[in-house]
């Protein structure tokens, strides 16, 4: 089997589902049972098109002990989605009779490839936990539900061969017309980003990257390091892996990620803050080069008003650290990260030989585990 997870985009990481999504519960049975006496089951018999793609999908990627069944339901949007079964059919998947009637085979390639994506990443395992909304926690789910869109579309475009192709695939699903309606210049649409309005986005829900912004990053994925290793290419990839990470994250980051950055950033700030304020007081007197170290990242006035909390009443600081540590917890990897590389930084050329690194190991430990 190929190691389809290379392909895998970097923010699709497990370790972001703890506290949002818990391992999904299997009542797969009765839904095929459902699809069995209510859509078309796929075979080289009756549907013999749909069959041949499906079969060249698992041999391109090297699935061939995959038990995989598909079924065309009669629906006229355009539609597919897919679960597991486990270990008796280890994946379903269901598609419209809209998209089938639409796509060509390189197209419906791509979209059965999507699919087959979610279930090799993992993404079928999990469910969402039922809870209080959360604003953090839904921007964060809204991440990670992207995340799987843009991992899943790198193997759709594996398995169409195409860049072409998965673009219209694409194009295709958010419009819902055929090839009678669409030329060949697909650049346009990639544009079509620049008129969006970013601010606007920034505070929408979105379970998938708008559509923009996903053909935009498989375009740039088709252009990868990545890419060129994986389909053989000889000669050098315009995007090294660093390159391409930056501006796929530019983008989410600039439209429906924009939220969750700055918020992330609040909370990273005013968690820093009690921190070191916590540290220090836990240690009796404040020292000088303490008190420096606070002005220097948060300002003379902000430092003013912490420590005057913090001789009025000590338990307010604890109650403040743990707020913001508990909120903390729930940002993604990637600025959990970024905060403690820059506290540790802060520390090493302020308050190197200091006992707030005591505290600050035990951080690391509690915060990336």
């Amino acid at each position: 089997m190929l190691n389809l997870d290379k392909l895998r985009w970097i923010d699709d990481n497990i370790d972001e589902y703890q506290g949002i999504l818990v391992r999904a519960e299997n009542n797969a049975y009765a839904h095929r049972m459902h699809l069995l006496s209510n859509s078309l089951k796929v075979t080289e018999e009756i549907t013999p098109r749909i069959s041949s793609v499906i079969k060249k999908v698992l041999q391109h990627l090297s699935l061939l002990d995959i038990e995989l069944e598909c079924y065309v339901n009669n629906d006229s949007d355009m539609n597919a989605s897919c679960f597991s079964l486990g270990n008796d059919v280890n994946l379903i998947i269901i598609i419209s009779s809209g998209l089938v009637n639409t796509m060509t085979q390189d197209e419906l390639a791509f979209v059965i490839g999507h699919e087959i994506g979610h279930y090799f990443f993992g993404h079928l395992d999990y469910a969402e936990v039922k809870r209080e909304k959360n604003a953090l926690l839904d921007m964060k789910l809204s991440r990670i539900y992207q995340s799987h869109e843009i991992s899943a579309d790198r193997i759709g475009l594996i398995c169409s061969g195409s860049l072409e192709s998965s673009l219209r695939a694409i194009v295709k699903t958010v419009s819902g017309l055929n090839d009678e309606f669409i030329t060949h210049n697909l650049h346009t649409y990639l544009h079509q980003i620049q008129s969006l309005n970013y601010d606007d986005l920034a505070h929408a829900y979105y379970t998938h990257p708008i559509f923009p912004i996903r053909a935009k990053a498989l375009t740039l994925f088709s252009m990868s390091e990545v890419y060129y290793l994986w389909t053989g290419k000889d000669k050098q990839a315009p995007l090294t892996e660093d390159s391409l990470i930056a501006r796929i994250r530019k983008d989410l980051e600039s439209t429906t990620m924009k939220n969750l950055k700055e918020e992330s950033k609040h909370i990273v700030e005013k968690f820093q803050l009690w921190f070191y304020v916590k540290s220090f007081i836990d240690n009796n007197e404040l020292e000088q080069d303490e008190i420096l170290f606070l002005e220097k990242n948060f300002g003379v006035d902000t430092t003013k008003k912490a420590l005057r909390l913090a001789k009025e009443n000590t338990s307010s600081v604890t109650k403040k650290y743990e707020e913001f540590r508990n909120q903390v917890h729930h940002l993604p990897l990637q600025y959990k990260s970024l905060m403690v590389n820059d506290m540790k930084n802060a520390l090493d050329s302020m308050l190197e030989s200091h006992n707030v690194q005591r505290y600050f190991k035990n951080l690391t430990k509690s915060i990336l585990g």
